[in-house]
């Protein structure tokens, strides 16, 4: 697992308060499989923000489904 991964993994679990981050996969679908509505991943992407300090632009925030979509994003921006 990617380091990417592993810190949307404990954001996410503690943003929406699941007692074991284990259950979070990359291919978990953060709406549907973990119940997150729409202020949850406008939290979510702030608190990404500012974790790693970038912007993600809108058309790419709506295109994000699962974890994986998250990671591949946040990992493209890292090189």
């Amino acid at each position: 697992m990617s380091k990417s991964f592993e810190t949307v993994q404990k954001l996410l679990a503690e943003q929406l308060h699941i007692a074991d981050a284990s259950i979070i996969k990359p291919e978990t679908d953060i709406t549907r499989d973990l119940k997150a509505d729409s202020l949850d991943l406008a939290e979510m992407l702030l608190n990404v923000e500012t974790v790693y300090n970038v912007t993600v632009p809108n058309e790419v925030a709506m295109n994000m489904k699962t974890v994986n979509d998250l990671v591949s994003f946040l990992d493209s921006t890292q090189k």
